[in-house]
């Protein structure tokens, strides 16, 4: 396996851990998470970068819709465990990529045949 697609899984990895649930965890099982992506990070700030902007741009505008609020708040304990703030440019030149793939995820399905 290449290191892009390993890079791939873990963004990946690092986004599901980080939504695992609707609303932010706290005490012990927040403490839990942290150490999860602490570890599935291995000390890969770009990459817990990178799932942060996808993900704080993939989070519907709404604020009143649930998945904007998780992503928020999945967001926000990938940037915690990378050390940085959402306003870092690194996290910002993600959030047009998770735009663009929120985007081209709501497009109808071209139609097929002729």
């Amino acid at each position: 396996m290449t290191t892009a697609s390993r890079d791939r899984m873990t963004v990946s990895a690092l986004h599901t851990i980080a939504t695992r649930t609707w609303e932010p965890p706290t005490g012990p099982e927040r403490d839990a998470m942290l150490a999860r992506l602490r570890e599935r990070a291995d000390g890969r700030t770009d990459l817990l970068v990178e799932a942060a902007g996808v993900l704080l741009g993939v989070r519907p505008d709404d604020e009143h819709d649930p998945r904007h609020r998780q992503g928020t708040a999945g967001a926000a304990m990938l940037l915690e465990v990378a050390g940085v703030d959402e306003d870092d440019e690194r996290v910002q030149r993600w959030v047009p990529v998770g735009r663009e793939r929120r985007d081209r995820w709501r497009r109808p399905e071209a139609p097929r045949g002729w």
